[in-house]
């Protein structure tokens, strides 16, 4: 009960972990239809994985770039 008191109070308050599920589609002609469903705790991150921008990650969707 010392938690919820505390977040009523507005001390301690955390916001509940993000969790993510999406969706790619390739865009690539040579490659249309290609799907891809991942998950991910950083969106933003992710999806500049997905486009190349960044290294590390996303290997599987890498040849449909």
């Amino acid at each position: 009960m010392a938690a919820a008191s505390a977040a009523k109070d507005g001390a301690d308050v955390q916001a509940d972990p993000f969790y993510a599920c999406y969706l790619l589609t390739s865009l690539n002609p040579d490659h249309q239809g290609n799907t891809y469903v991942g998950f991910t705790v950083n969106p933003a991150r992710r999806i500049r994985q997905h486009n190349g921008e960044l290294t590390m990650g996303a290997w599987r969707t890498k040849r449909w770039r």
